[in-house]
């Protein structure tokens, strides 16, 4: 989600840029617990799919060049460091400063609540950008090793397995945040490069079949396996809760078959990765906006309306951001 790829061939498909602004509209309305919020919860899928997707493809032109051995080293970390690890510390920043302003006495609001907030950052929705700059580690190793079939097969069994068990993890261990989002994620994450190998090396059949076959079995181990939602309550807090059961179970073939169609369909025009430069500001954005919308419109405001009015503000924050040397970088 951190930054927008750039078009690396005349065959890039500017559609999937589209999904990444319209996902991270998705991802406002279901924090926002809009009407049919829940299904809004397969835009998080999406993002980590294509993240994943994308870094595949990173690695392959930079192994095309000559230049794989030293991918990471260099030029990977000074990616992360530039469009994950400087934007997760400025927004940490602001979001405890935001916290100690909404207390009721900001020395009762500790500085660090426990070891696992590390993980997570000063505010709930933080969590996604530590979690793909140290997922993001296992792209060389996996785009480099898995280019045989016997592999690719190996790949989808492992998925196989992985998908179930982090259900039952998400379920039955009980870690605080942000594990309950990791759980739900890893599985993604790793579809996300099952589908770039897949194209890569002709077995794009393989990733669509093996979502499908998680999934089934994710439902028969884990039907109640559902996404951990931060929302935003009624009183201006931030509380959370588990959606109906077996929403997250089906992520995978839900993300997988959106997916293959956006595939399929070709945009003309720059105008979906321009759209596509928002989407990042939007994310780190809305939780703020979210907040002003409960202050001006009261606790009792439609959620809908709330959703409406906290992608508009983030959106025309963003697009101001992006206009300001110095804070462009973080958005």
């Amino acid at each position: 989600m951190a930054g927008t790829p750039k078009p690396a061939s005349a065959d890039y498909n500017r559609t999937i840029d589209l999904v990444r602004f319209v996902a991270a509209l998705g991802i406002v309305w279901d924090h926002a617990r809009a009407p049919f919020a829940d299904i809004g919860y397969l835009s998080l899928a999406l993002f980590l799919m294509l993240t994943s997707y994308f870094a595949v493809g990173s690695y392959d032109r930079a192994a095309a060049k000559g230049q794989a051995q030293g991918f990471w080293a260099s030029r990977a970390q000074r990616i992360l460091a530039q469009r994950i690890l400087i934007p997760w510390l400025a927004w940490c920043v602001f979001y405890k400063a935001l916290q100690y302003y909404m207390a009721d006495d900001w020395r009762m609001v500790p500085l660090i609540s426990e070891w696992s907030s590390l993980l997570l950052g000063s505010w709930i929705h933080l969590w996604f950008l530590p979690f793909v700059m140290l997922a993001l580690g296992i792209v060389p190793m996996v785009a480099r090793d898995v280019r045989s079939p016997v592999s690719m097969y190996a790949f989808a069994v492992a998925l196989i397995i992985i998908g179930p068990l982090c259900g039952w993890l998400h379920r039955h261990l009980g870690w605080p945040e942000p594990w309950p989002q990791w759980w739900f994620s890893i599985p993604l994450f790793l579809y996300g490069l099952f589908v770039a190998l897949g194209r890569r090396n002709g077995m794009p059949w393989l990733p669509l079949a093996t979502a499908f076959v998680a999934s089934v079995v994710t439902v028969a181990v884990e039907p109640g396996f559902g996404p951990f939602i931060a929302e935003f309550s009624d009183s201006d807090r931030l509380s959370t809760h588990v959606t109906g059961p077996g929403f997250a179970s089906v992520q995978m073939f839900l993300a997988a078959v959106v997916f293959e169609i956006v595939w399929r369909i070709r945009i003309r025009g720059t105008w979906p990765t321009w759209l596509a430069g928002f989407a990042f500001g939007i994310y780190v954005l809305h939780p703020f906006f979210m907040l002003v919308a409960f202050k001006l419109f009261g606790a009792g405001v439609d959620r809908g309306l709330a959703a409406l009015f906290t992608m508009a503000t983030a959106w025309a924050a963003t697009a101001v951001l992006l206009r300001l040397p110095g804070l462009r970088q973080i958005v």
